[in-house]
C-alpha cells in the first residue's frame, strides 16, 4: 500500500507544482520539482521505503514528461489509466508489511 500511496502522492504533488507554478520560469518550475522530489524520497526514507520512493519519484517524472501542458486532450487519459493500474498492481503485488517505518511496533 505504501508504494501506491507514495506514488500517487509523487504524482499529485507534480501535478500540483505544474499547476501553481505555471506562470513562472522554467527554471523555477524545475527547482520546485526537485524540492518536491526530495520530500517524497525523505518520506519514503522516514517510512523505510526509498525503492519505493524512487520509483514514486520515477513515475511522477514520466508523468510530468507525458501529460499535457494545457488544454483538454483525448490523449490524457493513456497516463491516467496506467497510474491506476499501476497503483493496483502496486496494491496487489507489494507485501502488506512492506515500509512500515516509524509507525513499526517492535515486539520482544
Amino acid at each position: 500500500m505504501i508504494v501506491a500511496g507514495l506514488m500517487l502522492l509523487a504524482v499529485g504533488t507534480a501535478a500540483l507544482v505544474r499547476t501553481v507554478f505555471q506562470r513562472r520560469s522554467r527554471r523555477t518550475r524545475a527547482a520546485a520539482l526537485a524540492v518536491a522530489a526530495v520530500v517524497i524520497l525523505l518520506l519514503a526514507l522516514l517510512s523505510d521505503a526509498f525503492v519505493a520512493g524512487t520509483a514514486a519519484v520515477i513515475v511522477a517524472a514520466l508523468w510530468h514528461w507525458v501529460m499535457p501542458d494545457r488544454g483538454n486532450s483525448p490523449a490524457s487519459i493513456w497516463p491516467a489509466a496506467g497510474l491506476g493500474v499501476l497503483s493496483a498492481v502496486a496494491v496487489l503485488a507489494v507485501p502488506a508489511d512492506y515500509g512500515t517505518g516509524l509507525g513499526a511496533r517492535v515486539e520482544v
